[in-house]
């Protein structure tokens, strides 16, 4: 999963008219919330660039920051009217959001395969409470109870030995009852 969001800006000389190309703005200071401490710029100002008629880009490697924090970041646009000098950007960690979702996908997934574990192990309880069974030597067999256990093709869902109190295979009057292996 990549860390790396993308951020873009656009500039205009005058009202609706790009500015030229040539024009280099910079990164003036990244500022980390909240605490306000000074980041290295040079990182981010390394992966500015234009990209033509007026639109910028640059990206933050969010792999380099905590989960609860943000960025302050003050562009230099590089035009002389005060108005224009700066463009300021508040960025936020869950601009990632393929990031986000990857790891909501991760999640579910977990989830859903649990949740069939379950489903699985609940419907074997409860194919084996409703099933019927029979005794065959010292073997005790559940079968669905929709099997006849009286058919030779019926295939038990659950086989158990059963041993009597000196551990020894006994179906007459079995104490305990080991699964059977198989």
């Amino acid at each position: 999963m990549s860390s790396i969001a993308y951020y873009t800006f656009y500039l205009e000389s005058e009202q609706g008219v790009a500015v030229a190309d040539g024009t280099a703005p910079s990164i003036n200071s990244i500022k980390l919330i909240p605490g306000g401490e000074l980041q290295n710029v040079e990182a981010v100002q390394n992966t500015l660039q234009a990209l033509g008629d007026g639109l910028f880009q640059y990206q933050v490697d969010w792999s380099n920051y905590n989960d609860d924090e943000s960025l302050f970041v003050k562009i230099d646009t590089g035009l002389e009217a005060q108005d224009q000098k700066y463009l300021t950007t508040r960025l936020e960690r869950h601009d990632i959001l393929p990031n986000l979702v990857d790891k909501i996908q991760t999640s579910a997934d977990s989830l859903a395969a649990s949740s069939t574990t379950l489903a699985d192990n609940v419907q074997k309880i409860v194919d084996i409470e409703e099933g019927s069974w029979v005794i065959e030597g010292t073997q005790f067999k559940i079968f669905n109870k929709n099997a006849d256990p009286t058919d030779a093709e019926a295939t038990p869902i659950a086989t158990f030995d059963l041993y009597d109190g000196d551990g020894l295979p006994n179906g007459e009057s079995p104490t305990k009852r080991i699964a059977a292996e198989g």
